[in-house]
């Protein structure tokens, strides 16, 4: 009934009976990992709660990171295969799921999921699928396969090879797809042990990331810290206040400056 409307879809009138996030997180999950076979899935709602939307669970993943499962073939170079094509149409009445027929019409139609969409997948790529997250993660099911004799050492260097270089094949072409000019690289400087909130996510000093021309990027220091901060210097120059608030607009080196260290 919604994805079928002839008015013009905005993510506050959809968003009533729709869970809107879960709908980009989920498709975003798609994306990254070049799910060939996906469109599977449960979309539920919990009908015993009130005000509750519709949202959906994955199913059915296996076939992520190489194109084809079942072939045994593995390449190096399957971090470049296509992401945003697998979600994203700009013919969503053509779509014969309702997922990307209506992620693309909001795409299309309503200006603030747009930006959302694109917010949210930046804050991914920079703070959840990072080299810290990859590491783990690799590291993780090396140990488990090692502990079942399996150690399958080709597909282990092909997901390492893959986490590495994904998410830089995700932001081009998000780049090219909404024309939005090549991504600026945001860099924090200082102590090791310093803590930050950056972009409402917690990090450490030597955290940087990628950032689409005319986002914002925020930097707030943990509170232990907030009483001994005498300014910031971005790009060579001070700026007061313990919160930046920036739009990214060149590529961007913050160190905090500390009382008695200027």
């Amino acid at each position: 009934r919604i994805v079928n409307a002839q008015d013009r879809l905005t993510m506050q009138g959809v968003g009533r009976d729709i869970d809107l996030d879960n709908l980009a997180r989920h498709l975003f999950s798609v994306l990254f990992c070049g799910t060939s076979d996906w469109y599977q899935g449960l979309a539920v709602l919990e009908t015993s709660q009130p005000n509750s939307k519709v949202f959906w669970i994955n199913w059915d993943m296996d076939q992520s990171f190489i194109w084809n499962v079942f072939s045994n073939k593995i390449s190096m170079k399957e971090w470049r295969q296509r992401g945003w094509s697998l979600i994203y149409t700009t013919s969503p009445e053509k779509s014969i799921d309702v997922r990307p027929k209506l992620f693309s019409r909001l795409l299309h139609e309503d200006p603030a999921y747009k930006q959302y969409v694109l917010n949210l997948y930046r804050d991914l790529l920079n703070h959840r699928l990072n080299a810290r997250f990859a590491k783990e993660r690799i590291g993780y099911y090396t140990s488990m396969l090692e502990n079942y004799g399996k150690k399958n050492t080709k597909y282990m260097k092909m997901l390492g090879e893959f986490m590495k270089r994904r998410p830089e094949v995700i932001r081009k072409e998000t780049e090219k797809l909404f024309d939005l000019g090549p991504s600026l690289l945001c860099r924090i400087t200082g102590s090791p042990d310093i803590r930050y909130e950056i972009d409402g996510y917690e990090e450490f000093a030597g955290y940087q990331g990628y950032y689409f021309q005319g986002s914002r990027i925020r930097v707030r220091l943990d509170r232990v810290y907030q009483k001994k901060m005498a300014y910031w210097r971005v790009n060579g120059k001070r700026v007061d206040g313990s919160f930046l608030d920036i739009e990214v607009q060149e590529n961007l080196l913050i160190e905090p400056i500390f009382k008695g260290d200027d």
